[in-house]
């Protein structure tokens, strides 16, 4: 339920359709298998392989950031490598705004912000596991959703949580289920297209998986009755 990216020409881009970079989000699940040193792995974002890019990932010195054509921030942290983490970047009124860029293995996410690219008179084409001027990460990717909007820290929390999306709107949404997966889960139908030789990963698991079984507990003496408040699971055992 994942696909990797590890070689140069590893990519999976769609140039059609994308959002203006006066309003845009993409977010996803990540996970480094390796940072490669003195080299720029840049695994997703938004490019016209010239001087114009918004991108999130590794500079030549191991750092963890956000960068486009005017500014680029380093996180305060980088992620675990070969631990699964979500990832997300918004743009809003090209040129004049910021654009923010979000990560976190689980929790609250990291949060920067830099100051806006010059202008949105460019075409960007969205660039997965690679960026348009071919300086892949290794890294496994899933999840991928792409809005017309520019989603809030909050709703992006809550898009974390789930394995399809939340927030409505969403105009791409790649869940990249192994290397030939390219399929947009939307009604719209922008699937990706794939470059270079993709792999079948392993996705990022969403909570915890619990089997009750409630004949086998009765016989043991434990009944148990299960609940649901709010977003959490509770099972209580009559031990009584």
């Amino acid at each position: 339920m994942a696909v990797g990216f590890n070689a140069s020409g590893d990519i999976a881009s769609r140039s059609a359709n994308v959002p203006s970079q006066n309003a845009i989000t993409i977010c996803g699940w990540a996970k480094i298998t390796s940072v490669r040193s003195s080299a720029y792995q840049y695994f997703a974002g938004w490019d016209n392989a010239d001087n114009s890019y918004t991108v999130i990932g590794y500079d030549n010195s191991g750092n963890f950031r956000i960068d486009n054509d005017v500014d680029g921030v380093a996180f305060s942290s980088n992620p675990t490598v070969g631990e699964w983490f979500f990832f997300a970047m918004t743009m809003a009124n090209a040129g004049t705004d910021t654009h923010k860029g979000y990560w976190a293995h689980s929790g609250t996410l990291n949060t920067v912000s830099a100051d806006g690219q010059t202008g949105d008179g460019w075409t960007p084409v969205i660039n997965l596991g690679n960026d348009g001027w071919d300086e892949y990460c290794n890294v496994h990717m899933a999840y991928v959703r792409i809005w017309g909007s520019v989603l809030s820290q909050a709703e992006l929390e809550t898009e974390m949580a789930s394995e399809t999306p939340v927030k409505s709107g969403c105009v791409m949404d790649w869940p990249l289920d192994d290397n030939t997966d390219n399929d947009d889960r939307t009604a719209n139908d922008y699937d990706l297209t794939f470059g270079g030789t993709l792999t079948s990963e392993t996705s990022p698991s969403f909570g915890t998986s619990i089997t009750l079984d409630p004949a086998a507990m009765t016989a043991t003496g434990i009944p148990f009755t299960v609940s649901a408040p709010g977003s959490g699971l509770v099972v209580s055992l009559d031990t009584a």
